[in-house]
């Protein structure tokens, strides 16, 4: 544990990025929680029988064999390529359309591409920190306000490439402490402090188009206005059936926020037309409440949310309340077991059943956070079904304390933790926790990575990791990194396996 001495947020503006006071004091969860569904595949349901055009056994055979070593071919590919070749067959059927060149020499494709247009100079505030960037973002199609995913790797032509960076002129503007969660393939990005502001506007990000885009939110119903959930950092935010609970957060004058919002992600009826436009609402609820508080986790499990620690400006807080959605009834929970010190800026992640290794009952799993005096890089376990709390003990080298980091759990089960923050110190590392066995990888080496930060937020969608955000001693950042977690783990990215140095 290290010592820290963390001081609550003031009216006045903290420095630019919110510096590593975020991390243990106001930091996001950096555990969003909500639906994570495995992106479809296209064509699904189009296939068609070519069986009567094979003719012989042999040519059968034939076939196969070259489909099968395609299909090798295209899981190869670099992500960006397989991103970009898979949207222009979803966008071919509707209409003609043209795509960026996604990499300088990319593979061969199975099927053909798009002609390509000549490399035009994208237009905005772009900034790419590296060669390859540069070289990726010349290549922009007609549409200027279409984005591109480049590789992150300045120097590599060959790979493995893992991490990659989405450039695009309509972008949310930078900010840190902000919440991110998955709804179907939507990334929808709420409130944050961007260094002079607090932000209460919403955002979201297409993963299937690769388009930023600010969604139509009802202003008035029968003519009078409309409320939505004012500005606000360091809150929680959960998915739940189309549904987005928000809790809480900083709301600036000394303002510790226990309030409530529904955002309802459907279409609704306006004037007898279908529209895509959300709706926010301040729901009526029954029980005991949470107090008001900031750098808490949320986390849907079943049909209940459960609020945990945080921060309301005096003191840190270790207590876990639950809200019942199918009747609005706050309750608080009492837990038997070891319970963990009070604390702010942690993580708290829903454990997939396969992760299980004694029973199947669901489990939290909670990591590091800050205290006023300390900084943590425990791991705790919540067992649901009994409210048991229990400190567990791991192997391998274990991350250095840290708060405002972020931590989601990875397709095969596996917890990855990223960044977050200490005193004096902001970090991008990675690392990699069995959760079977409880072992940490040790930090995964990685070529290159997104700069240092806290107060970031993260959301997987299939084997994709999206970072968006944070802040270090200086910048708050508004660029959208992504992880490639399939790619992470073939090049042995976790425990047990050898680590990755990309040469």
């Amino acid at each position: 544990m290290e010592s820290t001495d963390l001081d609550n947020p003031k009216e006045k503006a903290p420095s630019p990025a919110m510096n590593v006071s975020i991390a243990a004091k106001n930091g996001i969860t950096g555990s969003v929680n909500g639906d994570r569904p495995a992106p479809a595949k296209d064509g699904e349901g189009d296939a068609k029988d070519t069986s009567l055009q094979r003719g012989t056994e042999k040519e059968v055979e034939k076939v196969e064999k070259v489909e099968t070593e395609g299909e090798k071919r295209e899981n190869t590919q670099p992500l960006p390529f397989r991103r970009l070749k898979d949207k222009w067959s979803r966008m071919q059927h509707s209409h003609d359309v043209s795509v960026p060149n996604p990499s300088s020499s990319p593979p061969t494709p199975l099927k053909p591409v798009p002609e390509i247009k000549e490399p035009r100079k994208p237009q905005g505030q772009i900034s790419p920190c590296t060669a390859a960037e540069r070289h990726e973002n010349n290549k922009q199609d007609d549409d200027e306000d279409r984005a591109s995913i480049v590789s992150l790797d300045s120097d590599s032509t060959n790979g493995p490439f893992f991490w990659y960076r989405v450039v695009s002129k309509f972008v949310p503007k930078p900010r840190n402490c902000h919440t991110a969660t998955m709804v179907g393939d939507k990334m929808l990005v709420f409130g944050g402090f961007g260094g002079s502001k607090w932000f209460e506007e919403l955002w979201t990000f297409d993963t299937r188009n690769i388009e930023w885009h600010q969604p139509e939110l009802q202003r008035t119903v029968f003519g009078a206005s409309h409320p939505c959930p004012p500005a606000r950092y360091a809150h929680s935010c959960v998915s739940f059936r189309g549904l987005l609970y928000v809790f809480g957060g900083y709301g600036g004058a000394d303002s510790w926020l226990g309030d409530l919002w529904v955002l309802d992600t459907q279409s609704i009826r306006v004037r007898d037309q279908t529209k895509a436009i959300m709706s926010w609402s301040k729901p009526d609820t029954v029980g005991e409440a949470p107090s008001p508080r900031a750098a808490h986790t949320a986390n849907v499990v079943g049909s209940r949310i459960f609020i945990f620690g945080g921060n309301d400006g005096t003191v840190r807080m270790n207590d876990l309340y639950s809200l019942d959605t199918q009747n609005m009834e706050w309750k608080r929970e009492i837990c038997a077991g070891e319970l963990p010190a009070p604390r702010a800026g942690h993580t708290m992640t829903l454990l997939p059943a396969e992760s299980a290794t004694e029973d199947s009952n669901p489990k939290l799993l909670l990591f590091a956070g800050g205290d006023v005096t300390c900084v943590f890089n425990d791991v705790h376990v919540l067992d649901m079904e009994s409210l048991r709390w229990s400190a567990q003990p791991t192997s391998g080298p274990r991350p250095s304390a840290r708060a405002g980091h972020c931590a989601c759990t990875l397709p095969g089960g596996d917890l990855l933790v990223w960044g977050g923050g200490s005193v004096g110190k902001v970090m991008n590392d990675l690392h990699v926790l069995n959760v079977g066995t409880m072992t940490w990888s040790g930090e995964v080496h990685l070529k290159m990575s997104p700069e240092p930060r806290v107060g970031h937020s993260v959301c997987m969608w299939g084997t994709e990791m999206y970072v968006f955000g944070g802040g270090d001693s200086n910048t708050v950042f508004g660029d959208l990194t992504i992880l490639d977690t399939e790619a992470l783990m073939q090049h042995g990215g976790g425990c047990g396996r050898n680590h990755v140095t990309p040469q």
